[in-house]
């Protein structure tokens, strides 16, 4: 597994960089022995604690990452601490993911694309009911794309949709519900998770 620790605006020292790999190597290989990639960042904090971010690779294919977060006065127990949830995490997922593969035989998957635009200057959720009405607003013809990148749309359970959103802390996750084999979303909505449910056939 390819294990990159570095640090921003902190030169970080052998030993620290050493416990690191050795713990998350440690770790790691008991839920996944195919994980491809680790990517911790150890940052300060305002000069006073350390912030340790890090970011897993599952290596299954589905494009799931895991992330896990730790802050201390002391490096090495921030460290300890975003490797901890990490750890928490995998072992859901991994419990999860056995689950789910015993139940859901052979689902097909999706090709799609995920465009990212530009928001229009002055947008306000309170005055503008869309993006194209910002867009006639504020004279935005035609965006351009900001970044562009190929997704696989899966088949699965609607649960299995919500743990996905958790694992990736991204902001939503289209899917194909097994149940109706139609187009769902689900999206963080302030503190709580919303479903969309449509009757849109996958094929």
């Amino acid at each position: 597994m390819d294990i990159i620790v570095s640090g921003t605006n902190i030169s970080l020292g052998v030993s620290l960089k050493t416990h690191i790999e050795e713990l998350l190597i440690a770790k790691i290989k008991r839920y996944f022995d195919h994980a491809v990639s680790a990517h911790v960042v150890i940052s300060r904090r305002h000069g006073a604690t350390f912030v340790t971010e890090i970011v897993v690779n599952d290596g299954t294919g589905r494009g799931t990452i895991i992330r896990g977060d730790g802050e201390d006065y002391d490096a090495y127990h921030s460290a300890d601490l975003a490797v901890a949830r990490v750890e928490k995490q995998l072992r859901r997922y991994n419990k999860k993911l056995k689950n789910w593969h015993k139940k859901r035989g052979l689902k097909e998957n999706f090709a799609a694309i995920k465009r990212i635009l530009p928001m229009p200057e002055h947008y306000e959720l309170d005055t503008v009911d869309s993006y194209e009405e910002a867009a006639q607003e504020n004279n935005f013809i035609a965006p351009e794309v900001v970044s562009e990148a190929p997704i696989t749309v899966g088949t699965m359970a609607v649960s299995d949709a919500i743990m996905k959103l958790e694992l990736l802390n991204t902001e939503a996750i289209l899917f194909i519900n097994e149940e109706t084999a139609c187009v769902n979303l689900v999206y963080k909505k302030g503190v709580s998770i919303a479903w969309v449910e449509t009757t849109l056939k996958a094929s």
